[in-house]
């Protein structure tokens, strides 16, 4: 987070949120350096300036608390949903001048889809419209997004079910510094 803004920087918070759901999404064991769950400053060390802070830990940090419950949330979905964990991977979409990536993850009827945003500008009534790659007709439920309430982010920041067209696109609302994980019903 102290290259990212620091720890007061909501900024920081937002993006660090962003890429550890992001690497939860993806393919391999994701992992985490010592302290990065409870937005510990700096790097990591034995020396006592540098050890991990357990006030952070134990504390009544609100940071701290919110990074802790996404980083449970997204480890939840990454074990309890097998799409996540599953070889399979397609990318669906790709705007890099919005910075923005969506994939699919998993196969069948459980597949889910990744929506990776890590620029600032985002759309907040359903407009962006996205390809799934998965036909017509699906309907797509949120299982996590790193910009809820509870993380940090704000009430309504995405929707909580999407109804792709007669293309397969779905139109969704898609916050800043985001990823937000959909499962097909």
């Amino acid at each position: 987070v102290s290259r990212l803004g620091g720890r007061g920087n909501w900024h920081g918070r937002a993006q660090c949120r962003a890429w550890f759901a992001f690497q939860n999404c993806a393919r391999g064991l994701p992992m985490i350096f010592m302290g990065t769950e409870n937005l510990q400053e700096d790097w990591w060390h034995v020396t006592p300036h540098h050890r991990f802070n357990w006030g952070l830990a134990e504390g009544d940090d609100a940071y701290a608390a919110e990074m802790r419950a996404l980083v449970t949330a997204s480890n939840t979905v990454r074990v309890n949903v097998e799409a996540m964990t599953q070889d399979e991977i397609k990318f669906v979409h790709e705007d890099a001048g919005s910075c923005v990536l969506g994939f699919l993850r998993g196969a069948g009827s459980g597949v889910c889809l990744c929506i990776a945003h890590f620029g600032e500008q985002q759309w907040e009534n359903g407009e962006y419209g996205l390809h799934t790659g998965c036909g017509e007709g699906k309907t797509w439920k949120l299982i996590l997004n790193s910009q809820a309430k509870e993380f940090g982010g704000w009430e309504g920041s995405a929707k909580e079910s999407l109804q792709a067209d007669g293309g397969g696109k779905i139109f969704c609302s898609i916050p800043k510094w985001s990823c937000l994980i959909y499962q097909m019903q």
